[in-house]
């Protein structure tokens, strides 16, 4: 694969000190996690125990690509304060 930039354009400029999103920062009435780096064989029974401790468990949307997991899911909750919480 060869990536070419055409003549006269330049990279843009990116500040590595600043975050397009920082923690803590979240949108109002935000419900939903991201919950990373999770093993393939956990199941949702266990995920939803582990994330159940913070608050009641609405959904859970695993990662998947053309079927196959990822290694995350995003997990909502019935009551957005538990996403502090998590």
């Amino acid at each position: 694969v060869r990536i070419h930039r055409a003549r006269g354009v330049s990279k843009p400029q990116v500040d590595p000190n600043k975050s397009f999103f920082t923690a803590g920062e979240k949108p109002e009435s935000c419900d939903t996690v991201f919950v990373g780096n999770l093993p393939f064989g956990v199941t949702e029974t266990q995920l939803r125990d582990v994330m159940g401790a913070f608050g009641p468990v609405g959904s859970i949307r695993w990662g998947e690509v053309d079927g196959e997991f990822r290694g995350f899911a995003h997990v909502s909750f019935g009551i957005a304060e538990s996403t502090d919480a998590a």
